[in-house]
C-alpha cells in the first residue's frame, strides 16, 4: 500500500501583484480616454503592455489556485483571457474584419463579469475589493459604450476616463495597504 502525501505551495499574496496590474492598466486607460500626452503614442503603450498584463494575470491566477484562493483564481483567470485576446480582436477591427459593435461585445463580456464577480466579492470582509472591482467593471462598461458607439462619443470617453483613474487610484491604494499593513503587523491603513 502507498501513501499519497499532498504538496501545496503557499504563495504570498499573489493578489496583490494582480491588483498593482489592475491599477497600472486602469491609470493608462483612463489617461488615454481623457486625452492626457499624445493620444497615439498612449495607445500604443496601452496596447504593447496588454500580453504582459495577461502574462502577469495569469501567474496570479495560478498562484491564488495554489493557494486555494477560488474567487482570485476566477477573477484573474478571466482577467488574463481577456488581455490575452484583446490586441487580436482590436487587430481584426482595424483591419476592417469587423466592426466596433463586435469589439464592444468583447468589452462588454468582460465587464459584466467584472460586475459579477463584484457581486459575489459582497460575500468577502474586505469591502475596497468590491469597490476595485464594481469601478472596473463600470470602465469596461463605458468603454464598451465608447467603442459601440465608434469612439466618438466625448461623453463616454470622459466618463470612462475618469473612472478609469479612479479604478486605478483605488486599486493602487488597495495592495499598497495590504503591503503595508502586513508589514506593520497591524491595521494602519483601513481596508474594510
Amino acid at each position: 500500500m502507498t501513501h499519497h502525501d499532498e504538496v501545496k505551495v503557499k504563495v504570498a499574496m499573489p493578489e496583490v501583484l494582480g491588483l498593482f496590474v489592475v491599477a497600472y492598466i486602469a491609470a493608462m486607460v483612463g489617461l488615454v480616454l481623457l486625452d492626457i500626452g499624445t493620444a497615439a503614442a498612449n495607445m500604443y503603450m496601452v496596447f504593447a503592455f496588454l500580453p504582459y498584463a495577461a502574462l502577469a494575470f495569469a501567474i496570479v491566477a495560478v498562484f491564488s489556485y495554489l493557494n486555494d484562493n477560488m474567487f482570485a483564481t476566477a477573477l484573474f483567470g478571466i482577467l488574463a483571457v481577456f488581455f490575452y485576446g484583446f490586441p487580436a480582436v482590436a487587430a481584426e477591427l482595424i483591419g476592417g474584419n469587423i466592426g466596433f459593435e463586435d469589439l464592444a461585445l468583447y468589452v462588454f463580456f468582460a465587464a459584466i463579469f467584472l460586475l459579477v464577480m463584484g457581486v459575489v466579492s459582497f460575500a468577502q470582509p474586505v469591502k475596497m475589493v468590491t469597490a476595485v472591482i464594481l469601478l472596473a467593471g463600470l470602465t469596461f462598461l463605458v468603454v464598451g459604450l465608447w467603442i459601440w458607439g465608434g469612439m466618438d462619443s466625448s461623453t463616454y470617453e470622459m466618463v470612462g476616463g475618469i473612472l478609469g483613474v479612479l479604478t486605478a487610484l483605488v486599486s493602487l491604494y488597495l495592495p499598497v495597504a495590504i503591503m503595508f499593513n502586513t508589514m506593520k503587523n497591524e491595521n494602519v491603513l483601513p481596508i474594510k
